[in-house]
């Protein structure tokens, strides 16, 4: 079999996205019924640090991965972060599983390099950090 290409790739991931949409009912709107905790206790690819967000109304997010900006958006459940890296951009994709209110509440997903071809993917998680469990302020 020859050599996948980044078109084909992408194509592939495409029609696997929209399968998942189709099937997931829990993406209908921006923020619905998903209150996030502020501050998050992330784990990577042997090491660990601190994301702190700010989720607007609208879905968008802006806030901090290792004292590093990150934008991003909140889909329903899916949770996608970038974030500048020398002359690379990571980008950090995650589904919410559990209740916001839940000691249970954990996002858990895949980190990629965006602008390298064929470049690594990293299993990431996150908890809230103790004491952030239960609903944030009020998304704004």
């Amino acid at each position: 079999m020859g050599k996948r290409t980044t078109a084909s790739r992408t194509a592939a991931g495409a029609r696997w996205l929209a399968l998942f949409l189709l099937c997931s009912p829990v993406l209908a709107s921006p923020s619905e019924g998903v209150d996030l905790p502020l501050r998050w206790q992330v784990r990577t690819d042997g090491w660990s640090g601190t994301l702190e967000l700010k989720v607007e109304s609208s879905g968008k997010i802006s806030g901090t991965l290792q004292d590093r900006a990150v934008t991003g958006f909140l889909a329903g459940r899916r949770l996608v972060l970038r974030r500048a890296i020398g002359d690379h951009t990571e980008v950090w994709e995650g589904w919410l599983s559990g209740d916001s209110d839940s000691s249970e509440l954990f996002v858990a997903g895949s980190v990629t390099v965006s602008d390298r071809d064929g470049g690594p993917v990293h299993p990431w998680y996150a908890v809230p950090e103790p004491g952030e469990v239960g609903p944030a302020d009020p998304v704004v």
